[in-house]
């Protein structure tokens, strides 16, 4: 991977078990799932070995949660809480913030064994 931040081009899902934790998250997770938008993947969302394929399955299938987090003026910033796949216990969290223009940016993804599923 380079320093380049890598874009994947989201098609709009459905997706109903998503944790209400505040009006925030949920309107934001809205928008990601059901309008067509980029996601950016930054190089140090891939810093822990998590790939971008992991994380976007992880951010289309919060299982353990959604929550909003505390970022820059103008974004809103969420925690996404779950499998990299279909096929394993293993949770990871991905941080991801929502530009001002539309853009998601996602720029932290990793391991989370403390998090049982």
């Amino acid at each position: 991977m380079t320093d380049v931040a890598r874009r994947i081009s989201c098609a709009p899902r459905s997706y109903q078990n998503v944790t209400q934790h505040t009006c925030g998250p949920t309107l934001w997770y809205y928008i990601f799932v059901f309008k067509r938008t980029d996601l950016t993947f930054t190089p140090s969302s891939q810093r822990h070995g998590i790939t971008p394929e992991d994380a976007y399955y992880a951010m289309t299938h919060p299982h353990l949660g959604v929550d909003e987090l505390d970022g820059e003026a103008g974004d809103m910033t969420v925690a996404f809480y779950g499998h990299p796949h279909a096929q394993t216990t293993r949770v990871i969290e991905v941080f991801a913030a929502r530009k001002p223009w539309g853009d998601i940016v996602v720029f932290h993804a990793m391991d989370r064994p403390d998090l049982v599923s």
